[in-house]
């Protein structure tokens, strides 16, 4: 867990999502509202610097956590009901079965 989460190298840990949410959240920046962007900016910063033990790695999925619900939330509230909204849906709900 420590590893997973600060350790950039780890291809599944926190560091690399939040890095690869972090570039394809600047590709689509100009579609995102300023408390979206921020959100994310927050998100990518929070596994620095990498934890040395277990309490540390326990605070930075205390950050993490909530910002992920940031973000679910902004794309549910701020999105338009089109067929992009309804491929979000189908794909949190694949999700939902498959764990």
């Amino acid at each position: 867990m420590i590893a997973a989460a600060g350790d950039p190298s780890l291809r599944n840990g926190i560091p690399a999502n939040t890095g690869r949410l972090f570039y394809c959240a600047t590709q689509l920046r100009d579609r995102m509202s300023v408390d979206h962007w921020r959100t994310v900016q927050r998100l990518a910063r929070m596994h620095e610097p990498v934890p040395q033990n277990l309490e540390a790695a326990l605070t930075i999925l205390d950050s993490v956590i909530p910002a992920c619900t940031a973000l679910a939330g902004y794309a549910f509230d701020d999105m338009t009901r089109d067929d992009a909204w309804q491929f979000l849906v189908i794909g949190r709900q694949l999700e939902r079965m498959a764990f």
